[in-house]
């Protein structure tokens, strides 16, 4: 098992790679939130599996930003 000072490092480094305002302060709200009411979430092996993937999607580059998002949606939508 990893430890604190490694997990911490791997969320500041995908933090680093995200260049979305909204969903920066969306991290944001959520943390201020957990800390102000002290809120300790339990999350499944299954959630944490999900998490991990996630997060090295991220850190590998398999991601959309929200303006490509957007963009594809418009894209689908304009589909015959």
């Amino acid at each position: 098992m990893r430890n604190v000072k490694e997990i911490k490092d791997q969320i500041i480094d995908t933090i680093n790679g995200i260049d979305d305002a909204e969903y920066l302060i969306e991290i944001e709200s959520l943390i201020s939130a957990l800390i102000k009411n002290d809120v300790s979430v339990q999350l499944t092996h299954e959630q944490k599996l999900m998490l991990q993937m996630g997060m090295d999607d991220i850190s590998a580059g398999r991601y959309l930003t929200q303006e490509e998002l957007d963009e594809k949606d418009k894209q689908w939508l304009n589909e015959p």
